[in-house]
């Protein structure tokens, strides 16, 4: 059967070869197979593998939306999408920890504290 170390070294490869095939697994019932989704996902870097990761957010186990919301704060474009996840209901604001609500913020309101 597929493993989460076979879907995790997926993301090393273009979203275009191998994006579509990782989606599959993000709304798998199975938690480890989901996280080797998000995670090879999550290296690539590409907006619509970020998009992907968000639209199939309420599928996820606890401890794999925590890996999907560290995802979506990697970068700018990211936090971005995220935002407005939570904004559109996609993501719920309780599902962020204090620790990544602060990386959400903007930089400056995260050197004022």
């Amino acid at each position: 059967g597929t493993r989460y170390d076979a879907l995790r070294i997926l993301g090393a490869d273009e979203y275009s070869s191998a994006g579509a095939q990782l989606e599959k697994y993000l709304t798998s019932p199975d938690g480890e197979l989901q996280m080797g989704a998000i995670s090879g996902l999550s290296d690539m870097q590409n907006d619509r593998a970020a998009e992907a990761i968000v639209g199939a957010f309420s599928h996820y186990t606890d401890a794999n939306r925590t890996l999907a919301i560290d995802a979506l704060l990697r970068n700018d474009s990211r936090r971005k999408l995220l935002q407005a996840a939570m904004e559109d209901g996609k993501v719920p604001a309780n599902a962020l920890s204090s620790e990544q609500q602060a990386k959400l913020r903007p930089p400056a309101a995260n050197r004022a504290e």
